[in-house]
């Protein structure tokens, strides 16, 4: 190092003398410098093969530079003469007017781009929380995502939402560090977070470096790229286009390459480390050999041709391994999973967008690099479908409504091609219909094309029934004859699949938080309002449309106060329907007593309807099942639909079937001598298979619908004790389900223990109890506001503080002074978060976030039960 310090002295000393320009490589990316390979990409990307296609997306937290990216993507392919604005609302792909109102992306947009001769079908994402299934069902069709991170914020929670969704589809990606450019941003914080915080995929690799100047106007100068050792200016055209590429190869070369520049003129403060001193300059050579070291090293460790390379070729020298032996490495090992890419810019300030667009199509895979997508076959036997397969099969992952072209459905090819005016089987809902057109979409605009192929993503018109997650296959190929409609305006009758007709794996629709009633403005606006709900929730399947039996209310449900206010404007501006929405409500669940006994209680039911009489006895014992997550303070019920918190209904351990019947059974011999005898109902009687059937169907019947406000009963034991029936002429399987619904409704309400009637019954202590949701949440704000937010969780919002850090949990803060943010995580019930985010905004001066989701549901106290009861009812 001792001899590195008088070189860069020299250098330092004329620094405006610019180096050999053989030593220089000027990269053009301007649209017109890429006219001729770029400017025709609609057309020119239909024929390229699996093997040159990047299905990809851009996924990261809210506000973390996603939308930015993406239009200096478009920008540089050459498919846009100008970069558009997010504050502006001009952007491509942000394209609904309550989009550009807000500033953020609602629903996902598809575009394919050239870059490299590859085909980039780009997917922008959102990045709130209300909008997570459009995330959802967009990673399920990618095969590659760039992860996005904010500098100063790093690893943020909807962050790690859409990291598990990439992990749950298995998806290969690369992260990029964005916004280096605001003070207190830290690239080697934002990588600790990433090591710590973001699990379940492969080992972070850096392959670029940011060339920093602390405390200065313009701090981020450009990027060192490790792997082709390059210095990467990207000064020389306001917009960005023009990157210069300075190679390195020794310590005098790469003081050259950050003190130097192509143009003749003086260099002005803000251009990479001109103004620096010779110890930046030092302590910038030294990073970069240590990660180019750590690169090699972590490369070698996982990929035995790289460790070839390193040892023998490279003669153990970390700067001698060529790049392409590192670029070879990576893509392996980024397509096994092994490793993650990270590459870090400012897509704001037009730096080090290029780079990120090719190792898209150097690092992440094409549909031919993937597995085979699985599915079921209609014999419940599980199947592959192969890109080179010649049958056609596509997954429709999103729909959309247009005025003019009614249901537009976006499809992911997985197999085969596909031609207008072709008929199609949905396998999932076993009906045909046909495909009339095939669009090549580009955000809100589109192209109309003459087929679409394997690997491709694509829109079809003229499907009116399919579904988001439902698979699509031609009929004619699976020898299909297409389903007749019974009527009109009917359904398609399902039709019977055959033996070759496979279904895959759908997309997972989260259950809704919020809840709000619909109404129309007048009679004439009822059908138009439900024909509008339809197409809504067709487009978004997180809106789920549902009727109170009791009000006759239209209820829509959402993921959040967002979520329900953007589907409402969509109502009024998409839809033209005049409707108003009623009051945010709460969806509530019911239970016992986490800690009450169990109750046992007999119904004698005897009754007379529409003169046909029912007698029969019903016997039920119900004890509420232990909390999931008991907490000293509160009881806890881990009440989401498909985990391990659903009611249990048992009708075999206790039930005595010989004593069912007022007559005995039927015993029916085994052929097999070592089995006993099978057991028969009477003649006359249902089966007991029926009973047992009935049973089930009056104890889930009345779970459904709780006692206290009609929301679902949860957390719950039923115990069938005894059901035992009248003659043969006063028994049905109807009286059956009413009978045993009635029973348990009773002991949900607390009536009389023991026998209906009796003269000794005293009262059940322990009726059902209201559950109110309760969130996890994570708030980001400065350190000032720490304390004001933190006193209004906990006074009015009744909220429990659960810890209190920095943004990164690696025990830093993620900048300094008026940047020094922390996070809040508490629990709080939804009740109290009705409003929040105006709240939040109100008390941090626009500067706090947060992020939430459901927990559980807990007890409320009394007075707050009577309040919700009061204010639901109305009385």
């Amino acid at each position: 190092m001792n001899a590195f310090r008088p070189r860069i002295r020299t250098l330092l000393a004329h620094r405006h003398i610019p180096p050999t320009p053989s030593k220089r490589i000027l990269s053009t990316t301007t649209p017109s410098a890429n006219k001729a390979t770029t400017s025709a990409a609609p057309g020119s990307a239909k024929n390229v093969g699996p093997p040159a296609i990047r299905n990809i997306g851009i996924i990261a937290h809210i506000d973390a530079g996603k939308t930015t990216l993406t239009e200096r993507m478009l920008f540089y392919a050459g498919y846009t003469q100008r970069i558009g604005d997010v504050d502006q609302g001009s952007t491509v792909t942000d394209y609904l007017p309550s989009e550009r109102a807000r500033g953020i992306t609602i629903t996902s947009a598809c575009i394919p781009l050239l870059w490299h001769n590859a085909r980039i079908n780009l997917i922008d994402t959102p990045g709130h929380v209300d909008f997570t299934m459009e995330v959802a069902r967009s990673v399920r069709v990618l095969d590659g995502a760039v992860v996005l991170l904010d500098g100063v914020a790093g690893v943020e929670a909807q962050t790690e939402t859409v990291w598990r969704q990439a992990n749950k589809q298995r998806i290969s990606r690369i992260l990029v560090i964005n916004k280096m450019d605001r003070d207190g941003a830290s690239f080697p914080r934002a990588l600790r977070a990433v090591q710590t915080r973001l699990k379940g995929s492969g080992e972070p690799v850096v392959i670029q470096l940011p060339i920093i100047r602390d405390g200065m106007a313009s701090r981020f100068r450009g990027i060192v790229d490790l792997v082709r050792l390059e210095v990467l200016d990207f000064s020389s055209k306001e917009t960005g286009a023009f990157v210069e590429r300075r190679p390195f190869k020794n310590a005098t070369s790469f003081a050259a390459a950050v003190l130097s520049s192509e143009s003749s003129k003086p260099l002005g403060p803000a251009r990479l480390l001109n103004d620096a001193d010779v110890h930046e300059v030092e302590k910038l050579w030294e990073s970069v050999i240590e990660s180019r070291a750590t690169l090699v090293e972590q490369l070698s460790a996982l990929d035995d041709q790289m460790l070839d390379a390193f040892l023998e070729g490279a003669e153990g020298s970390p700067l001698a391994v060529e790049a392409n032996m590192l670029k070879g490495a990576l893509r392996r090992l980024t397509l096994n999973g092994s490793v993650i890419p990270v590459l870090c810019g400012s897509a704001f300030k037009n730096m080090g967008v290029q780079p990120v667009m090719d190792a898209v199509v150097d690092y992440l895979p094409s549909p031919s690099d993937r597995p085979a997508a699985s599915g079921t076959l209609p014999s419940g036997e599980v199947a592959t479908v192969d890109h080179n397969d010649k049958k056609f099969c596509a997954l429709a992952f999103k729909i959309i409504h247009d005025e003019k072209r009614g249901a537009m459905v976006f499809v992911r090819v997985y197999s085969g091609k596909l031609e207008p005016r072709t008929v199609l089987f949905n396998s999932t809902q076993k009906i045909t219909e046909r495909a009339t057109k095939i669009l090549q979409m580009y955000a809100d605009d589109y192209e109309e094309i003459p087929n679409v192929s394997a690997g491709n993503i694509a829109c079809i018109l003229g499907l009116s029934e399919t579904k988001t997650g439902d698979t699509l296959l031609i009929a004619s190929e699976h020898s299909i004859s297409s389903s007749k409609k019974s009527s009109p305006g009917a359904a398609p009758t399902p039709i019977k699949p055959t033996p070759s007709a496979i279904t895959l794996e759908t997309i997972a629709l989260p259950p809704p938080v919020f809840v709000r009633s619909v109404e129309p403005l007048s009679v004439a606006d009822t059908r138009k309002l439900e024909s509008a709900l339809t197409a809504l929730s067709r487009e978004d399947p997180s809106l789920v449309v549902t009727v109170d039996p009791d009000s006759g209310q239209t209820l829509l449900g959402g993921m959040g106060e967002l979520h329900l206010e953007i589907a409402s404007e969509r109502l009024q501006d998409t839809h033209r329907c005049a409707a108003s929405m009623g009051k945010v409500t709460i969806s509530y669940r019911e239970s016992l007593p986490t800690h009450s006994e169990p109750v046992f209680y007999t119904l004698e039911y005897d009754k007379q309807i529409f003169g046909k009489h029912s007698q029969l006895t019903v016997s039920l014992g119900v004890e509420p099942l232990p909390p999931s997550s008991p907490d000293d303070e509160q009881e806890w019920i881990r009440s989401v639909p498909g985990e391990e918190n659903e009611n249990i209904v048992d009708v075999d351990t206790f039930l005595s079937v010989k004593d069912m019947f007022p007559v005995p059974v039927l015993m029916i011999p085994s052929k097999n001598p070592r089995k006993p005898p099978t057991i028969a109902s009477p003649p006359g009687y249902p089966s007991i298979e029926e009973i047992k059937t009935a049973v089930r169907e009056g104890i889930m019947g009345t779970l459904a619908r709780g006692p206290i406000l009609g929301f679902p009963v949860v957390n719950l034991r039923v115990n069938v004790m005894e059901v035992r029936l009248g003659k043969v002429d006063v028994t049905s399987l109807g009286a059956v389900r009413t009978a045993v619904g009635r029973c348990l409704r009773d002991i949900m309400r607390g009536v009389t223990d023991g026998k209906s009637g009796a003269s000794n019954a005293g009262k059940i202590n322990c009726p059902t109890r209201l559950l109110e949701p309760i969130m996890d949440l994570n708030v980001t704000v400065p350190e000032k506001y720490v304390g004001l937010v933190t006193k209004d969780l906990t006074g009015t919002r009744r909220g429990n503080v659960v810890s209190l850090g920095t943004e990164n949990e690696d025990g830093e803060n993620t900048g300094v002074g008026d940047y020094e943010s922390h996070v809040i995580h508490a629990t709080v019930p939804l009740g109290s978060l009705l409003g929040y985010s105006t709240a939040l905004r109100g008390m941090t001066a626009g500067t706090g976030v947060f992020s939430m989701k459901l927990l559980g549901y807990g007890r409320m106290s009394s007075d707050r039960e009577e309040s919700v009861i009061h204010d639901l009812k109305g009385y």
